[in-house]
């Protein structure tokens, strides 16, 4: 029996997305995003000086020496002028 209670999808992975519980499918977080947690229901942006480059990313990742981001959703990281 199902006691009366509404289908609950499962959460969504760690790198996904669900917008509302009313949906059954998890969506990948776009690049410059993230989110850490299973379940989440919006994406994190990176931060300045970090970048998510692929779809789907659990984490962000500080640009490396000689690089530099000065804004927030990047995908990767721009490299010094010299």
């Amino acid at each position: 029996t199902s006691w009366g209670l509404p289908f609950l999808a499962a959460p969504c992975q760690a790198g996904y997305y669900m917008q509302s519980s009313a949906q059954t499918e998890c969506f990948p977080c776009d690049p410059g995003t993230y989110s850490e947690q299973p379940g989440a229901s919006v994406c994190t942006e990176c931060p300045v000086g970090k970048s998510a480059g692929s779809q789907a990313s659990t984490a962000c990742t500080d640009c490396q020496p000689g690089e530099y981001n000065p804004y927030p959703r990047q995908p990767k990281c721009t490299e010094c002028p010299s």
